[in-house]
């Protein structure tokens, strides 16, 4: 499929900055957004989005020159309404949220997607303990809006929250269809580190504002074409944004045995050990796979970056909730050797949970 080709200023020169995950986020939807809906969760202070109503009040401008209208409104039942209604009037919504919030947005969120509206969420994926009232890394929210037909893309580092943020808008528009973009709470959004940045402005052709509205019931094959949109979108990004982001991600040895999948800040975490055990003279040779495109999910390109000759996959999840013994990426693993993608044996898969709650998953 041909999915366009996209211009940019080839002489772009990158600042950097310490800054953390979720202003990264937050600066890159207000620069492609008309409209923006932020809801807190119940925080008054340091909650992702905070700093868009200032920006509007300070009439800076968006990408198009434009100052974007921000909502700040509270997660209750048909939280998300205003924001199907919005993007049904061709309006660039955006949605800034903590994780807690998406399950009063459900309903809304199935309906902007079999409208195809290309919305994107902004989804600091965390957990509040209850008994000490801090929060900590957990997908199991992000897990229960699966099946809601939006596409589900992950950051792992800070630097790529900006990227694939970035990357969120512009298959939005281009793929006429809802991106839920996520990140970790505390690992990504509150994390605070240098990173390159990309100016918003230089890439103002890469999002054209009518072109959702064009696409919409023309040229869509599906999920498995807007997979391969991202795919293409990543490779043609690039040189913009520095490196060439896949929509899964391989670290280790190349004829790895023993395999992990993994999600999120686990896997940077997990893929430090995995370069340890390789350089011992002696050992297990493993590899790990971190997951950026959750959905839709793509057996094709999950099979093309795993060892041929794997013998054991661990899948590890970051979920204290789950409806059942095996989590959603342990039953993707699964599903991807029951095609044509795969042609030697299936090698064993066992699956299994980390971080919840009070049990941190860190080096």
């Amino acid at each position: 499929a041909e999915y366009g080709v996209l211009k940019f200023h080839t002489t772009i020169t990158m600042s950097t900055s310490v800054i953390d995950g979720k202003t990264l986020v937050s600066k890159v939807a207000y620069a492609y957004s008309d409209i923006a809906f932020v809801y807190s969760s119940g925080s008054k202070t340091n909650y992702l989005g905070q700093q868009l109503s200032s920006w509007s009040k300070n009439n800076e401008t968006n990408c198009f020159g434009e100052v974007v209208t921000v909502k700040e409104l509270q997660t209750r039942a048909g939280a998300a309404l205003a924001v199907h209604g919005s993007s049904s009037n061709g309006l660039l919504s955006t949605v800034l949220t903590s994780s807690e919030g998406l399950r009063f947005m459900l309903p809304a969120m199935y309906s902007i997607s079999n409208s195809r509206q290309p919305t994107v969420f902004h989804v600091s994926s965390q957990r509040i303990d209850p008994e000490s009232i801090s929060a900590y890394d957990d997908h199991s929210e992000v897990t229960h809006v699966l099946s809601t037909g939006f596409s589900i893309l992950n950051s792992s580092t800070v630097q790529e929250a900006q990227d694939m943020a970035i990357i969120s808008h512009i298959v939005a528009t281009k793929a006429s269809a809802p991106v839920l973009h996520f990140f970790d709470g505390k690992g990504v959004a509150n994390a605070v580190t240098r990173v390159s940045l990309v100016d918003p402005t230089k890439l103002i052709g890469f999002v054209d504002r009518t072109i959702s509205v064009r696409n919409r019931g023309a040229g869509y094959e599906g999920l498995s074409d807007v997979a391969s949109i991202f795919d293409v979108t990543m490779g043609q990004l690039s040189a913009v944004l520095g490196k060439r982001y896949n929509l899964f991600e391989y670290s280790g040895a190349k004829d790895a045995e023993h395999v992990i999948v993994a999600v999120g800040t686990a896997y940077h975490q997990i893929a430090v050990i995995v370069d340890w055990l390789n350089a011992q003279s002696s050992g297990p040779r493993v590899g790990v796979i971190g997951v950026r495109l959750l959905r839709p999910w793509s057996s094709e390109h999950f099979i093309s970056v795993l060892p041929k000759f794997v013998q054991k996959i661990t899948v590890l999840e970051r979920s204290s909730e789950s409806n059942g013994p095996y989590g959603s990426l342990f039953l993707d693993t699964v599903a991807s050797f029951n095609g044509d993608f795969w042609n030697s044996a299936t090698p064993s898969i066992i699956g299994g949970f980390i971080g919840s709650g009070d049990l941190t998953f860190s080096l």
